[in-house]
């Protein structure tokens, strides 16, 4: 598989545009150059980048532009996992606007001017554009990296963008990675891979089972996990994935973890018995509450994974979501009660706190307000 290389973002690696200044202006420009380029990978809002490259010392001076070229475009990860060239264009020209408006006469950094006017021109027929994410966990661990698509249409549909709750039960996991270590896990509606990434690289679960009803989606979900180094992730039919485990278990070292993706359809009840033969420890689902039509087939589902066994006699789901209507989610409460599911909410107001001290992880908090999330616990009623 194709690992994420080259520097270590949150360290700030080659930043050859701050060397040889003092010792404390250096460090205040690595740590602004640092945030700059963490929030240019991750996806931040434009006026956000606009205002950190602004805090970089000495903002518009020559040497500050070139630190701040550095921030979006030094980095040898973000060329192997290029950003979105789009966004990429937009936030050049804002630079280069700012720099022409501003109260100062200052010389342009060439490369500004350069690779701006070699971008190409958006229009409006170009279609969606597949670029990469780069979100970091840890100051000691590579970025994840994520392709994601910029629109719907065109084969790319709800599971090629990040959704807010899927970030936040990333940062839930990775806060709390005992909670999923040596555990059985399926995720529904994957997605990107977000979760399924963090889960893999940082939890390390006995099995993990990313699964989605799109092959479009679960082959981007398997290119995801390869690009974080987690290669030859098959892409199986639910018949398939229990003796897919089985036979990965017998021929494997004990502790190390399986991990496969499959497709799986909400209203299939066959597929969902077949994964319930793994006896999954843990489901998992981010932001798969917004459409009323699908919900009884999600519960169903659900049901199917965790109904107690005499080998498992407890299993529980956990389920991240927006509260983005209150009538979507009546009709979600409503089919939990059909099919006998108890549902608690977990206390999520450490979880902030736990991810804030680490530079990465508080950048993952920022991509998303918990305060609109809504993390349920569900068991089924005795």
């Amino acid at each position: 598989g194709k690992e994420v290389g080259g520097e270590d973002l949150i360290a700030g690696e080659g930043d050859g545009a701050v060397k040889g200044a003092g010792e404390k202006d250096e460090e205040e420009m690595r740590a602004a150059v640092r945030r700059l380029r963490v929030g240019f990978l991750q996806g931040w809002p434009l006026g956000e980048l606009m205002a950190l490259a602004g805090a970089v010392p000495g903002w518009p001076s020559e040497k500050a532009q070139a630190a701040v070229f550095d921030a979006i475009f030094g980095d040898h990860g973000a060329r192997a996992f290029p950003p979105s060239v789009r966004r990429t264009a937009k936030l050049l020209k804002l630079l280069l606007k700012a720099l022409e408006d501003g109260d100062e006469e200052v010389e342009m950094d060439e490369r500004l001017l350069h690779t701006y006017a070699s971008l190409p021109v958006a229009t409006p027929g170009d279609g969606v554009e597949w670029s990469y994410l780069h979100y970091h966990l840890a100051v000691d661990a590579p970025p994840i990296v994520l392709r994601t698509a910029d629109a719907f249409g065109r084969g790319a549909e709800t599971g090629s963008v990040v959704w807010d709750a899927g970030v936040w039960l990333a940062c839930y996991a990775l806060a709390r990675p005992e909670l999923f270590a040596a555990r059985r896990l399926v995720e529904l509606g994957a997605g990107c891979g977000l979760l399924s990434c963090a889960l893999a690289r940082q939890c390390a679960p006995r099995e993990l089972i990313a699964t989605d009803a799109y092959e479009e989606t679960l082959a981007n979900v398997q290119h995801n996990l390869d690009a974080n180094g987690i290669p030859d992730v098959p892409v199986l039919a639910s018949d398939a994935v229990a003796p897919y485990v089985r036979a990965r278990r017998s021929g494997s070292p004990a502790g190390e973890g399986v991990v496969c993706c499959a497709r799986l359809d909400w209203f299939d009840p066959e597929a969902a018995s077949a994964l319930g033969a793994l006896e999954p420890d843990l489901v998992l689902a981010a932001d798969c509450v917004y459409n009323e039509d699908l919900l009884d087939g999600l519960v169903r589902t659900i049901r199917a994974l965790i109904t107690p066994s005499s080998s498992r006699p407890a299993a529980s789901a956990l389920i991240a979501s927006k509260r983005r209507s209150e009538q979507t989610w009546a009709v979600f409460q409503a089919a939990l009660a059909r099919h006998n599911l108890r549902s608690e909410e977990e206390d999520i107001s450490c979880s902030r706190g736990d991810l804030e001290g680490g530079a990465g992880c508080a950048g993952l908090w920022r991509l998303c307000d918990p305060t609109d999330i809504t993390l349920l616990r569900l068991t089924v009623d005795a």
